[in-house]
């Protein structure tokens, strides 16, 4: 199991109220609803959002996306890159690891 440092820089209700803020809004509901099922629950999310978590080329990404989510591409990447902790993203085993659960569940990340 990869050990972390056992709490994240933003809990889950700082996380849950930014990806629900007006700053996110161009991120389609069913995608934010979508990510919070994958941050805090570890439940594996469609091919599209897989995709951009995983960081996967510009063209595989826009090929598995539906036209909400390219429309809300870049506020998805926005909240990816400035309010997640890069160790649940950003590569396919980053993925993998935040799916299997051999990385940590961070502490304030837990059932509030």
């Amino acid at each position: 199991m990869t050990k972390l440092a056992n709490t994240a820089t933003y809990s889950r209700t700082e996380i849950e109220a930014k990806l629900d803020s007006e700053k996110y809004a161009a991120i389609p509901e069913r995608t934010r609803y979508t990510l919070k099922l994958y941050l805090f629950h570890r439940l594996r999310p469609g091919s599209g959002t897989r995709s951009v978590l995983e960081n996967a080329p510009v063209g595989e990404v826009l090929c598995r996306l539906d036209e909400p989510n390219k429309s809300g591409l870049p506020a998805l990447l926005a909240f990816l890159h400035n309010e997640v902790p890069g160790v649940v993203h950003g590569s396919i085993l980053a993925v993998e690891n935040w799916l299997s659960g051999e990385t940590e569940m961070f502490e304030n990340w837990e059932d509030e």
